[in-house]
């Protein structure tokens, strides 16, 4: 069975609402989490530096990692937001 590595989050950071981004598909576990934490480094340099920046730790950016096997039907939800 092979694998991929589906590197996603919401990058949304204020109180309300949702956008959840796909970063890229990996065939390994590494590179994924390589691209990651580049991609959580990218989005809370770029909030930190906004006049009213929602966050304030690099903790705060945490986005995910969906091992998928392909080739195979599947039914994740990523995220989003509703009332």
């Amino acid at each position: 069975m092979i694998k991929v590595y589906l590197v996603y989050g919401d990058t949304e950071f204020y109180e309300y609402g949702a956008e959840i981004c796909t970063f890229g598909v990996f065939s390994n576990l590494l590179q994924a989490e390589k691209a990651k934490k580049e991609k959580e480094d990218e989005y809370f340099q770029n909030e930190i530096k906004r006049d009213f920046p929602e966050v304030s730790k690099r903790s705060q950016v945490k986005f995910k990692i969906m091992e998928i096997e392909v080739d195979k039907v599947i039914d994740e939800i990523l995220g989003g937001y509703s009332e």
